[in-house]
């Protein structure tokens, strides 16, 4: 694969362009995941007027049913998605991301080649602007893809290809069953990373 060749490149972001503070700089036992699950918690406790004891189980009884929260929370509660993820994951990632400045290097110079560049993340809106506003990436990317705008990743693959001559766009990303199978199935290059070092290579 020449660099020629490739006209666009999609990102994913967590595990990609940073690692977290958790195991193996993911979300397990990271701070996001504990804050997210605070915030949660907080949030069913006001709706229901009922303890934190109380709607954390709640809410693990939806991730026993396999049930997002979100979807949940529009049902019960009647907010939108948007509404739900802009009260849990309003959260300051400066002392969260780490491993990014390898990152950081690698999308200034595909920028500097004029490749365009697409983000892909299954993290809600105000998540993702908070990480680049502390990147200040906010510039950068030509399209951003969040959570809230779909249920799966692999939806929006089909319409990125549909503009787009496959064969000039490479996905990045650290998981293999939403950043890298269904990008391959499209006929996009793809780029399996294990943490963001790899991207320089």
């Amino acid at each position: 694969m020449k660099n020629g060749q490739i006209k666009t490149a999609i990102f994913d972001m967590d595990g990609t362009i940073y690692q977290l503070d958790g195991d193996n700089g993911g979300w397990k036992n990271s701070t996001l995941q504990k804050k997210v699950k605070s915030n949660s918690a907080k949030l069913v406790s006001e709706k229901e007027n009922i303890s934190i004891d109380a709607s954390e189980a709640i809410i693990e009884d939806l991730n026993q049913k396999g049930t997002f929260l979100s979807l949940y929370a529009v049902e019960k509660y009647g907010l939108t998605r948007k509404e739900f993820f802009d009260e849990v994951w309003n959260i300051d990632p400066s002392t969260i991301v780490t491993n990014y400045q390898e990152a950081l290097t690698v999308l200034a110079e595909l920028a500097n080649q004029n490749i365009e560049l697409i983000l892909l993340t299954q993290a809600p809106q105000v998540w993702q602007k908070n990480v680049f506003a502390f990147l200040k990436l906010q510039n950068i990317f030509a399209e951003i893809h969040t959570g809230e705008n779909y249920l799966h990743k692999t939806d929006i693959f089909p319409l990125i290809a549909q503009t787009r001559n496959p064969k000039t766009v490479l996905s990045i990303g650290d998981q293999l069953h939403t950043d890298i199978t269904p990008a391959a199935e499209q006929g996009f290059h793809v780029f399996h990373v294990t943490s963001p070092k790899d991207l320089l290579k």
